[in-house]
């Protein structure tokens, strides 16, 4: 009888073992998912940011890391049609640059024949001189992939070297419009105190609206070149 008695006494106690288990890995599983609930719900309200977003959120205001050149202060958008762009693909996917070329007309700006660029590049970049950052800080805003460089041409042509990560242009509603007041980059640089050892690539010169008609720049490192994946 006294072996009887411990035998029940002992699978009491292994029942209430298995059952104080069972309650405690269902406490820790209701525990985690109301958990992940509430951070679903702070991420979806905005209150917190995931590393993604956060990287989306940072990289395109601070120009990827990259200094860029501050727009003179107090600088409107002009006209898209007074605005000219040269289309360069620095993919291998053919067609790229007349179609972005073809998109960039139909929104109104002036373009230059598109070509290939020797240089192929991972990152979409804007390019232009010194004497044409308000230009190029409107069409840096049509592409949301892109990073926008200094280089030493003296002109009004901006060009777009297309790179790996370009997908689309930027939707109309996100764009600067023609007399919005421009907004800087985050960590720009005025450009009196920048120096740019990027050389422009061969180009016919743009000259500012309204003055004498465009000429042949003087020719630099030539990142361009004609072929079938324009």
């Amino acid at each position: 009888m006294p072996n009887n008695n411990a035998e029940r006494a002992e699978r009491e106690a292994r029942r209430e073992y298995v059952h104080y288990r069972h309650r405690l890995v269902i406490g820790f599983a209701i525990t985690f998912l109301v958990a992940v609930v509430v951070l679903a719900a702070l991420v979806l309200a905005g209150v917190v940011h995931t590393e993604d977003q956060e990287a989306s959120r940072t990289t395109k205001a601070n120009n990827y890391g990259v200094t860029a050149p501050c727009p003179p202060k107090d600088a409107a958008a002009p006209a898209y049609s007074q605005i000219t762009v040269r289309v360069l693909n620095g993919t291998t996917s053919a067609g790229l640059a007349n179609a972005v070329n073809q998109a960039l007309q139909l929104r109104g700006f002036s373009t230059q024949d598109v070509a290939n660029s020797t240089t192929k590049l991972d990152r979409t970049e804007i390019r232009a001189g010194k004497n044409a950052v308000t230009q190029a800080y409107v069409i840096n805003q049509e592409f949301p992939d892109a990073i926008l460089r200094l280089d030493d041409r003296t002109d009004m042509l901006v060009d777009v070297i297309l790179g790996n990560s370009f997908d689309d242009l930027a939707p109309t509603s996100q764009v600067t419009k023609p007399g919005k007041k421009l907004v800087p980059l985050q960590g720009c640089m005025a450009v009196k105190k920048m120096k740019t050892t990027i050389k422009a690539p061969k180009h016919t010169a743009v000259a500012p609206p309204n003055t004498s008609a465009p000429t042949a720049a003087p020719e630099t490192s030539d990142t361009t070149s004609s072929g079938s994946g324009e």
